[in-house]
């Protein structure tokens, strides 16, 4: 009997290999499926629970120990719930193959079935492991171009879809003479796993200069990441201020809100790395009047001042900043009230019917010209024009021919003071040219030719006859010159009328406005305008 009993158990395990779940032969084997039994008798597992693997086909084995009076009677192994024991081929000392494994995590579970003296039994033993061939990938993100601070915290970013990051290399190349292309790799910082950011020293490797980074990451089943030595970014560090403003500027009145004055820093009183130019109205840098980009005017150092009020003077403390953002003050502040310098031997000349050409001499300290120009006899100025202090000579045009002008001129210093003006008339056309004048001298001439002909006439014997011929020639020759007087006095009344026209088409060029041509185009990128 117990021998047929042994017999119908091998044929259940024939059965259930082929694809019949242990589980129906008893409804003790269910509940073994999910929970471990006698586990001990399968030892050796490999890999061992719970760890990782960098090989995609790792081996995979167990080894069988059975107590004395226990023999083997057969072995079932199933890989993430599916059944290989085919592949795995188990015997009474256990299995070991290497299945092709994807990445991941995989569980393998080993049935192990022995009889005993009071029948046959079974033993469950179930491990984990993680397969991950693939290394991480890791970056420095981008950073600003200059920071003032040695304490560089690099942003670094990566992934690792498996087993995660172990830990990150940051490295770093450091150039301060400005050829990069030499500089060797360091490595730098190694943290464990992968921080939002890693803190660099600048101070300790190498101090100011320039420094790019780049990274290289583990994972947990020691996959390195394998990269080209490059940089992934880069940043300045930089904590020297720039040298300071030789002064700070003044900004005085205003006479029309919203428009422009200036104020000025000597050359080279900020370094090249600058970028811009704060003014503060007052020392506690809270009330920030503009800021600026700095640019050059005439060897200067120049940079606008905005926002001052209608009739306000207001005293500009100037800070300049780096790109790093280290500041430097002004060592001086600068209360120039001092009136500028009028230009001197101001002179005009009409070149032409409607222009003028006006020049001076410049006096010293000058950062430009204010020139104006208004028709005789009206009490404001017309629209004016800014020239550069590179010019003393402007020509106006599009004034009226028959209209007298006077022309200011007046300089404007570099603190924002404007002089007093130089003045300087222009007549008009008709004051050089007189038509009366000519038609005057044109009779005088006639007279004088008709009394020098007269008076030259010689006597003669020939009869009296010929003499009354030449009196009747000369009473007609004293027609002729009445008629060609008759003939000057109506070119005169045409004159007078002439005049009369002229002036009233002055009344419609006085709606004209000037133009001003320098020795330079109007959008000449150094010529500003001024209030």
């Amino acid at each position: 009997m117990k021998k047929i009993l042994n017999y119908m158990t091998l044929v259940v395990l024939v059965i259930w290999l082929v694809g019949i779940p242990v589980f129906t032969l008893t409804p003790e084997h269910a509940q073994a499926e999910t929970v471990e039994k006698n586990s001990s008798k399968i030892g050796g597992v490999t890999p061992a629970s719970g760890s990782i693997t960098n090989i995609d086909r790792p081996n995979v084995g167990a080894s069988f120990g059975l107590a004395a009076g226990e023999t083997y009677a057969a072995a079932t192994v199933e890989v993430d719930g599916s059944n290989d024991t085919t592949n795995a081929s188990p015997s009474a000392t256990g299995f070991s193959y290497n299945p092709d494994l994807g990445q991941g995590n995989h569980q393998i579970k080993t049935t192990l079935f022995y009889n005993t003296s009071a029948g046959m039994d079974y033993a469950i033993r179930v491990w984990s492991y993680t397969v991950d061939t693939v290394s991480p990938a890791t970056g420095v993100q981008p950073m600003p171009d200059y920071t003032s601070n040695y304490k560089i915290m690099v942003p670094v970013k990566g992934t690792d879809n498996v087993t995660g990051i172990a830990s990150t290399e940051l490295w770093y190349k450091f150039d301060n003479d400005g050829n990069t292309f030499n500089d060797p790799w360091q490595l730098g910082p190694v943290v464990s796993q992968m921080p939002e950011s890693i803190f660099f020293d600048a101070g300790q490797r190498g101090g100011e200069g320039r420094f790019a980074f780049m990274t290289i990451a583990t994972d947990n089943a020691g996959n390195k990441e394998v990269k080209s030595l490059h940089e992934e970014a880069w940043i300045i560090y930089d904590d020297t201020a720039p040298r300071q403003l030789s002064r700070d500027g003044i900004v005085l009145e205003q006479k029309a809100s919203g428009n422009q004055d200036s104020i000025y820093c000597l050359p080279g009183s900020v370094d090249d790395l600058s970028t811009k130019v704060v003014a503060y109205s007052d020392s506690s840098l809270k009330q920030v009047i503009f800021e600026s980009p700095v640019y050059g005017v005439n060897g200067q150092k120049k940079c606008g001042a905005y926002g001052i009020g209608d009739n306000q003077y207001a005293t500009i403390y100037i800070v300049a900043y780096d790109s790093a953002g280290n500041a430097s003050f002004a060592t001086q502040v600068d209360n120039d009230f001092s009136i500028a310098s009028a230009p001197m031997n101001l002179t005009e000349k009409r070149i032409s019917d409607s222009s003028v050409l006006l020049t001076w001499d410049s006096p010293a300290g000058e950062a430009g010209f204010r020139i104006r120009y208004r028709k005789a006899g009206e009490v404001t100025f017309s629209d004016f024009v800014e020239l550069q202090s590179s010019l003393n000579s402007a020509t106006i045009t599009g004034l009226s021919p028959f209209a007298s002008y006077e022309f200011s001129v007046t300089t404007k210093d570099f603190h924002g003071n404007e002089s007093l003006a130089s003045m300087v008339s222009s007549p008009n056309k008709s004051q050089a040219v007189v038509p009366t004048q000519v038609v005057d001298k044109t009779t005088e001439k006639t007279t004088e030719k008709t009394t020098e002909k007269t008076e030259t006439t010689k006597p003669t014997d020939k009869p009296d006859t010929k003499k009354e011929e030449t009196t009747k020639k000369d009473e007609t020759k004293d027609e002729a010159t009445t008629k060609d007087e008759s003939k000057a006095e109506t070119k005169d009344e045409s004159a007078t009328k002439d005049e009369t026209k002229v002036d009233n088409t002055t009344s419609t060029d006085d709606n004209k406005v000037g133009e001003v041509k320098g020795t330079q185009s109007k959008d000449s990128e150094t010529s500003r305008n001024w209030t």
